[in-house]
């Protein structure tokens, strides 16, 4: 299991003939770490479980990456505030003061079909596979090069 890898002292990932070479687990794990927190998807339900600020839940997420601290003091919002803090009875409920252009623009790039759902729990999902779980198979395949197209 590649946590046993990462719980020695050094990690080798073998793909097949071609294998990375052998690196220490601490750079290896922070990368492995940030490439798979990029794949990392939040589905919103109820939004109490998902921090709207720092997870991958909008289409321009994570938000405060995209749109800066600035921003959050413009919704006079707070660093670890989740997105339930903006649903009110069932819908999307936005701060109508301070309407910058940046606070327009996040609020107009969320999807029509993302509608929050009271009745369900946030889910977090795997985008690299089609069932939306992880697999050490499609971490493997996400971490693998392709392969050159013979024509």
């Amino acid at each position: 299991m590649l946590s046993d890898y990462v719980k020695g002292e050094y990690l080798t990932v073998n793909f097949g003939l071609n294998s990375i070479p052998v690196v220490e687990t601490s750079s290896a794990a922070g990368m492995l770490a940030s490439i798979a927190r990029q794949h990392i998807r939040t589905v919103i339900g109820n939004g109490e479980t998902t921090f709207l600020w720092f997870d991958i839940w909008h289409p321009k997420s994570p938000l405060l990456n995209t749109y800066g601290h600035h921003t959050v003091a413009q919704f006079r919002s707070h660093l670890d505030a989740e997105v339930n803090e903006f649903i009110s009875n069932d819908i999307w409920c936005w701060p109508a003061h301070r309407r910058t252009t940046k606070v327009e623009d996040l609020i107009d790039s969320i999807p029509d079909s993302l509608i929050p759902n009271p009745n369900l729990g946030d889910q977090v999902v795997w985008d690299c596979d089609n069932t939306g779980k992880y697999s050490l198979k499609s971490a493997i395949l996400l971490l693998k090069e392709p392969s050159p197209k013979i024509l």
